[in-house]
């Protein structure tokens, strides 16, 4: 390995433990507030928002995507070495987001109240509220949008560290507010004030985020620019990256109101549970994914494409082994996991966690290919088919669910989805970027099935043997945790990548004792 790749591997690590950290504390955080908004809320007014929220959700889900393609920009830019052409993206992806902003608001105040007045299923002394939860909501995604050009450049530079502090903020306020409604307060309507409350929060997160990049990064100065070309290049990018993440996303909370429609709040609430504990995973898988994407993009933009394609197969497998040993745990006791965590929960939440489970955990080699796909910047055939994909999981969940059918059937169609992604992902990968597919199999599918097979032998066994309660959670999760990490390192890795891992190790144990 030479020194040029052995520090850019460094500073993976580094980000990746920054973002771990902050991921550690956000995880158990979030998790007990999600129980103190359903006891402060109550079961159906926790469904409400969760259903009239999704719009946050989903716009930030978005937002998640075009930030990823505007940073795809900054990176290539990085990559060249060219400033004048890192402060002309940072203006264009403003033009950019503000035209998607309004986009937005024309879509949610149109069809959007249309959709909450007359086909929701809520209660007439609720809808009022529903209403105003809807409009802050609508506020919160249009300053997410707008605050993109500034998060894109955190991530182009690799300022990992900032996301962590920022992100604790965000989830300690969160955890105070979830506090505060459960006291009484008056004649005022908590569901309401719990919207503006998170509004608050939001909006003061994005200030701080674009504080921070105006002060830090010579690119990001409100400027007046504007280039036809490059603007129709960059809208392009990120109107087909939007129209991706869009779809993806509208089969999900368009599900959530077919669901709300057939079997009302109650159910909702335990699809908002089982998002939450969902979201809670894959910040993990996301943080390693975050801190590896700077170096895709900027490998493949200096011509380097074996370093590029060595990052994608290890990228691959390491993101898998990392949800692989939440995985493996949480999935053999959900029950008891789901109990400690909420005592009384909706029905359908369990079913709802482990199908969620599984859709991520076979969506995990897509995440990184696509980073590939990406970096070229020819992402149109993805984007494309997998909106053909999730139009089709809304249309057959809408179906089946208005048939009778269980609501577990509309995570059922994801997971199917999920599979026909994955294999789209690595015919595209083989045709841009020239990945072998037997190579692919070969090095990551095959290693990380062998994995996750033989380190889940013992745990199984615990489990079938031993009677529920904090004695067999205590031994699953330890056997889990010790057989997946001795599999991943003897089994899941090459002797390089071993290597590497035991000298971080060691590193770090020899930092604690000194």
């Amino acid at each position: 390995m030479s020194e040029s790749v052995h520090v850019k591997t460094k500073r993976i690590a580094k980000n990746t433990i920054l973002l771990y950290m902050r991921s550690l504390i956000s995880l158990f955080i979030s998790l007990y507030t999600s129980r103190l908004v359903l006891k402060g809320l109550g079961v159906d007014d926790y469904g409400i928002y969760g259903v009239v929220g999704s719009f946050v959700s989903m716009f930030s889900i978005v937002a998640g995507s075009l930030r990823g393609a505007i940073s795809r920009f900054y990176n290539y830019a990085l990559g060249k070495g060219d400033k004048n052409d890192l402060s002309d993206t940072f203006a264009i992806s403003l033009n950019i987001m503000l035209l998607l902003s309004l986009i937005v608001i024309l879509l949610t105040e149109t069809f959007g109240l249309w959709f909450l007045y007359h086909r929701m299923t809520i209660p007439p002394d609720r809808i009022n509220a529903a209403f105003w939860c809807f409009q802050f909501s609508i506020l919160s995604s249009v300053s997410s949008f707008l605050v993109i050009p500034f998060t894109a450049s955190i991530i182009a530079h690799e300022k990992m560290g900032v996301f962590a502090y920022i992100d604790v903020g965000e989830v300690i306020l969160k955890f105070i507010i979830a506090l505060l409604i459960t006291f009484s307060i008056g004649n005022l309507d908590k569901l309401v004030i719990y919207a503006v409350l998170l509004l608050v929060v939001t909006l003061t997160k994005q200030m701080i985020s674009r504080i921070y990049a105006m002060k830090h990064f010579e690119e990001c100065r409100l400027r007046f620019f504007w280039d036809k070309k490059k603007f129709i290049e960059m809208f392009s990018y990120a109107g087909w990256g939007f129209l991706g993440k869009t779809s993806e996303t509208f089969a999900a909370q368009g599900v959530n109101l077919v669901v709300n429609v057939v079997f009302g709040p109650a159910v909702n609430a335990a699809r908002s549970l089982s998002w939450t504990v969902i979201h809670s995973v894959q910040i993990f898988v996301n943080n390693f994914t975050m801190a590896i994407w700077p170096q895709v993009a900027q490998s493949y933009a200096s011509g380097d494409y074996a370093y590029m394609k060595d990052l994608l197969f290890r990228g691959s497998k390491f993101s898998y082994y990392i949800l692989w040993m939440i995985f493996l745990p949480l999935f053999l006791e959900t029950e008891f996991v789901v109990g400690i965590w909420l005592g009384d929960y909706p029905e359908h939440t369990i079913n709802f966690i482990r199908l969620s489970l599984l859709f991520n955990l076979v969506l995990i080699s897509l995440v990184v290919l696509s980073m590939g796909i990406k970096a070229t910047g020819k992402i149109q055939s993805m984007q494309l088919s997998f909106s053909i994909i999730e139009f089709l999981v809304f249309i057959s969940a809408y179906v089946l669910l208005h048939n009778g059918f269980s609501p577990e059937w509309s995570y059922i169609c994801i997971l199917i989805a999920s599979v026909f992604k994955v294999l789209i992902t690595w015919l595209l990968s083989h045709k841009q970027l020239g990945i072998s597919i037997s190579e692919y199999l070969r090095s990551v599918v095959f290693t990380i099935c062998t994995v996750s097979i033989v380190s889940c032998i013992i745990p199984v066994i615990i489990r079938l043997v031993l009677p529920v309660g904090w004695v067999r959670f205590l031994i699953v999760l330890a056997i889990s945790l010790s057989s997946s990490s001795i599999c991943i390192l003897f089994l899941g890795c090459t002797p390089p990548e071993r290597k590497m891992i035991v000298e971080m190790l060691l590193g770090k144990i020899k930092k604690l004792r000194s």
